[in-house]
């Protein structure tokens, strides 16, 4: 009997964030973190490396072309480690970027992020760098030399395209491919190098799994667990290397990405992913529908809190702290299970929540994500420059309020992190009474600070501050 799973996939214009966004996001993390930039050092003392003359293929004994290849230990783990700014005392240092937008033509336009606004180059400048080890800088022509007479296929969804495509920018060096597919679709795409007789393939296949649509509405898939997909696997016969993306597989299982979080032992990779998209579920809201996707206890859907931070010691008596707000309303009482009754101030807690939840009604539609750095709630690349740049500009309404600034000064950030703006002439009034008051040079300091944190938060909404005051 076939392993039958139906689950329902979110429609693009109303589903949460996606793996390969979130993968995107990884990225971007690193014009947020000028903490990142700085230099590497390294804790634990770098293995010796080896060196193997590699003869080119037709080449004479005496030929100058003869190259020399670094090999890393036997005993080095190069898939356990960090990605680390180039200037930490590898071969990359002062090293120009392997390649850019500009001179690898096969960079997607919807990822060139130095055309729509990226701020900063630094991500061009990263390595990767296993924790007992270090990886010599990668030699394109030393690379097809060793896989000469090979074959290398990436299979998955998104991050096994740009795999591929990553592969051949660093190739396109020392030669440029042939792409010799025998299908117009632009997700199976097969590439061939002459003078190396290398070929790399990629083949999409998001589930692995035999996967098929079914309904009008396009949002249920039935997926065949023990039924490989045909896709990839009658395609892949014959590679001599294949590297399939199966993280979603691992750590995702049967839970929404917004329901995992990082773990001991979990990759350098995912712990990244973890970060990003905490980092990103931060700078907007999670509107309940369905409930299908939002955590009851951990995602701030209900309030400016999530209830786990508003209640922690009735939320460490909860047994399933992971449970969505589907699965805790599916039921009357709530399905909720404690590790011992509740009484005192934890009962009392729980009846506020209780009464918190019980007026809402959970309807069909999908739960969706709100993203408060724009005004229409939507996504966008630059948006998220901004948010991640200028994050702490206004503090959480709930921070506010604990600044060591004078009480004026937190009514003013108060009304600014709730979309309130005055016109010029009050803050023409204001000024003058700041000034009067009896502790006026710790009001000046004070409000040196904000034309910075405000000039910040215009600079982030777009708008033109000067313009703005005089409207």
């Amino acid at each position: 009997m076939k392993k039958l799973l139906v689950v329902r996939r979110p429609r693009a214009a109303a589903s949460l964030p996606a793996l390969a966004v979130i993968a995107v996001l990884l990225l971007l993390l690193t014009a947020g973190r000028p903490s990142f930039l700085e230099r590497y050092e390294p804790s634990i003392a770098p293995a010796r490396t080896t060196t193997t003359t590699l003869k080119p293929s037709g080449s004479s004994s005496s030929s100058s072309s003869w190259k020399t290849v670094v090999r890393v230990p036997r005993d080095c783990d190069i898939f356990r480690g960090d990605w680390v700014p180039s200037g930490g005392g590898g071969d990359d240092d002062g090293a120009a970027p392997y390649y850019t937008n500009v001179t690898c033509g096969k960079i997607q336009e919807h990822q060139n992020c130095m055309k729509y606004g990226r701020p900063d180059l630094g991500f061009l400048r990263w390595r990767w760098r296993p924790e007992r080890c270090e990886l010599p800088r990668f030699d394109a022509a030393a690379f097809l030399e060793l896989i000469r007479g090979r074959s290398l296929a990436f299979v998955g969804d998104s991050l096994a395209r740009n795999h591929m495509q990553s592969l051949m920018c660093l190739l396109s060096k020392v030669e440029y491919p042939k792409d010799v597919s025998k299908t117009t679709n632009p997700e199976f795409r097969t590439m061939h190098y002459e003078s190396h007789n290398f070929t790399v393939a990629v083949f999409w296949s998001p589930y692995l799994v035999t996967a098929n649509q079914s309904g009008r509405a396009g949002g249920l898939w039935e997926l065949y667990l023990d039924e490989p997909d045909a896709a990839w696997v009658t395609g892949v016969a014959g590679f001599d290397y294949v590297v399939v993306s199966a993280a979603n597989w691992k750590y995702l299982s049967k839970k929404n990405l917004t329901r995992v979080e990082k773990k001991p032992g979990d990759s350098h990779f995912w712990s990244g992913l973890m970060m990003v998209k905490n980092t990103f579920l931060s700078c907007g809201s999670l509107k309940v529908h369905n409930g299908t996707y939002v955590r009851f206890w951990e995602d701030q859907w209900n309030g400016n809190t999530p209830f786990a931070a508003r209640y922690p010691t009735l939320y460490n008596l909860v047994i399933n702290k992971n449970e969505s707000v589907a699965g805790v309303m599916s039921k009357r009482p709530l399905k909720v299970s404690f590790r011992r009754a509740i009484v005192g101030h934890n009962l009392k807690a729980w009846l506020e929540v209780v009464s918190k939840i019980i007026p809402i009604k959970l309807t069909e539609q999908n739960d969706t994500f709100w993203w408060e750095a724009q005004k229409n709630g939507c996504f966008s690349v630059n948006s998220m420059y901004k948010a991640i740049m200028y994050r702490e500009v206004v503090p959480k309404k709930d921070m506010i309020w604990k600044l060591r600034i004078p009480l004026k000064i937190k009514i003013f950030m108060w009304y600014l992190k709730s979309g309130v703006i005055f016109r010029g002439t009050f803050w023409a009034r204001q000024w003058s009474l700041l000034l009067k008051e009896e502790e006026g040079q710790k009001m000046r300091e004070g409000c040196l600070m904000l034309e910075k944190r405000v000039s910040g938060f215009f600079a982030m909404k777009g708008w033109n501050l000067r313009k703005r005051l005089g409207d």
